[in-house]
């Protein structure tokens, strides 16, 4: 076989038609599977284990699996702010909210509100299927703080930025 045939056979097999025609079958196999083509609520998933609390940023991170579908599934939860349009207007404060005391001292009072169901919207995030990558990416990580001192920078981190310098320079 000569080298002009070989490349005859590489480009046949690797032709911008055949990728493009194996790239919709797959795209359309997939949307056809989709879990998003009919989720309509969360009814069906069952958390296994949570990802990641942040109080901070009002998120939650759920892993879990939807019923009768294969595969591992991420939910994130994200608490929307508020938009200061709607504050201004009365659709915060009338009868089809409910407010629950949950403490009184004095003049302060504690309460837990329920706007109407239009304000209370939850930002959802459905990674499905999720691999392994999406799972530790939403994880919570551990961190390490570092104290460095000058001793600790010429016995372990110089030694190890000059082994580096060497693996760049090769580059």
């Amino acid at each position: 076989m000569s080298a002009s045939s070989c490349v005859e056979i590489i480009e046949a097999e690797i032709s911008p038609a055949k990728k493009k025609s194996k790239l919709n079958t797959d795209e359309n196999l997939i949307q056809q599977e989709s879990i998003h083509n009919d989720l309509t609520d969360l009814s069906t998933f069952n958390i296994s284990e949570i990802l990641s609390n942040n109080t901070n940023r009002k998120t939650v991170c759920l892993r879990g699996s939807f019923d009768s579908k294969d595969g591992e599934a991420v939910v994130i939860l994200e608490k929307s702010a508020f938009v200061e349009e709607d504050l201004k207007t009365k659709e915060y404060f009338n009868k089809s909210s409910l407010l629950e005391k949950t403490f009184q001292n004095d003049i302060y009072g504690d309460y837990h509100y329920f706007p109407n169901r239009d304000l209370s919207v939850i930002k959802t995030t459905v990674i499905h299927p999720a691999t392994e990558k999406h799972i530790v990416k939403f994880s919570t990580q551990k961190l390490y703080i570092v104290d460095e001192t000058p001793k600790l920078y010429e016995e372990v981190i110089l030694p190890q930025l000059s082994d580096e310098q060497l693996h760049l320079q090769v580059l």
